[in-house]
């Protein structure tokens, strides 16, 4: 078998630090050129209609019993 015997180091070792590059991407939201660009927002007709369509689903009755809670 080797044996390999190397003395102890006395100088100083050299730093070699590199300055990082940070670089910050902005992203901004275009719905034009997304998937959403069909979506068509919610007017106060349409949610109005949401609720009394979901309100004829509703089952609340069965689980109150008393009108006041």
């Amino acid at each position: 078998m080797h044996k390999l015997v190397v003395p102890q180091r006395i100088d100083i070792i050299p730093s070699n630090n590199k300055e990082r590059k940070i670089i910050e991407k902005v992203r901004e939201f275009d719905k034009q050129k997304s998937v959403f660009k069909d979506w068509v927002e919610d007017t106060e007709e349409i949610l109005e209609q949401c609720m009394e369509h979901d309100f004829k689903h509703w089952k609340l009755e069965k689980f109150v019993k008393n009108e006041e809670d």
